[in-house]
Order: C-alpha cells, then structure tokens, then sequence
C-alpha cells in the first residue's frame, strides 16, 4: 500500500532519514549505544509470552527486522510494516517471514480482526502526538477479539529535533509521551493494558502489553 501523499514535515524528514541510514541503523542495533542497558529485550520477550503457538503477527515499524526474525525463528507468521522503503528492503530479507510492506501506522493496510498480534517497539515515537488516537484505533482494528498488543515508546514531554548518534550530519524527530496519558489512550481504543514498565536504554523507555477487547 503506499503511504499518504502528503506526510507531515516532520514525519517526511524522519521517513527521508531512515532510507539514508537504513544500513548503518541496522549496523547499529548489534552494537548496543548504552554500555549494559537492558534495552527492548525484555518487553519483547514479555509480549512473547503472550502469544499462543503459530500466531498470526505484524511488526509496525518494523526496521530492518531484528523482531521479525526474532518471532519468526519462535514459530510465528510474521509480517512487518515500515514507512521507509530502505528499511522495508532490509527487513525483507529476513529468513522466515511471510512478507513485509511499506506503510503508515496512520493507515495500516491490514485487513479487520485479522491479526492475532501486534508487536511495535521504537514506531509511535516517530508519530505526532495528536494522531496517537488515530493509531491505536487502528491497532485494535486489525486485531481479533483478545488479540494481544505490545507497544515500546519513548516516555517523557514534548517532541525534539535530536542527531542520529551513529550517523553524522543526520537527524530524527522523536515525541516523547506521558506514560498514563498512553495508557488511558490504549484503554478507550479497546485495548486493556494488562502490564506496563520500563526499561534502561539510551532514552527513557516504556512498554505496555494489552488485549483487545
């Protein structure tokens, strides 16, 4: 599906950043920026959890696909999503997936109630902070009654123009989001928030797990 013809300033500067950095993010990802941080590990191994054999799952925001191949190798049917195009080409690559697709998490092009699960660690950031609604109404969309979520997001106040560490001269915008604000959010999309935490990284980091209902 293509992406809306008209994105954002800032959402087009990030989507435009990502197909420039794509190789050196995926690079990136092995080689942890915060010496001994927990990092999106655990979350991701608690959402794991959740999902009975052989379940049906998107990766929103999915990047190279570090997670995509991660719960492919555990027996899932995986798909992933991206609004980069580079990125969507790395991630396709992965071993064991059934396909991955360029997108917006604004408009995702799956089908209702077709999902068993949604995994998104390290998108929402990148997503302006009036259509948080928007998006996580159309996670609970896509998902089956009781499907299971698990979202990964930058926590804080306000949204900032930051450098890409690893790759001089380039930046990204991140939105950083109040984590009860999030969590009311998720409630009135029909997602109950069944746990909820945080974890050591390069930015403040919170994970919520939820089901929909």
């Amino acid at each position: 599906m293509d992406t809306p013809a008209q994105l954002d300033p800032r959402t087009a500067h990030n989507r435009a950043t990502y197909d420039r950095i794509a190789g050196a993010y995926a690079a990136s990802k092995r080689t942890p920026l915060v010496p001994g941080s927990v990092g999106l590990d655990v979350p991701r191994g608690l959402f794991a959890e959740t999902l009975s054999p052989r379940s049906r799952v998107a990766d929103l925001g999915c990047g190279p696909g570090e997670d995509l191949a991660w719960l492919a190798a555990r027996g899932h049917e995986v798909v992933g999503l991206d609004l980069s195009v580079s990125m969507a080409r790395l991630a396709s690559t992965r071993p064991g997936i059934v396909g991955v697709a360029v997108g917006d998490l604004r408009a995702l092009p799956l089908r209702d109630a077709g999902l068993d699960a949604v995994w998104s660690a390290a998108a929402l950031l990148h997503v302006p902070e009036e259509d948080t609604a928007l998006v996580l109404s159309g996670l609970r969309r896509v998902l089956r009654l009781g499907g299971r979520v698990g979202l990964v997001t930058a926590l804080g106040d306000g949204a900032r123009e930051e450098p890409v560490p690893y790759a001089p001269g380039e930046s990204r915008w991140f939105v950083y989001r109040d984590p009860a604000v999030l969590s009311a959010g998720l409630g009135a999309a029909g997602l109950e928030v069944t746990a909820s935490g945080e974890v050591s990284g390069n930015r403040p980091w919170g994970w919520f797990l939820a089901v929909s209902r």
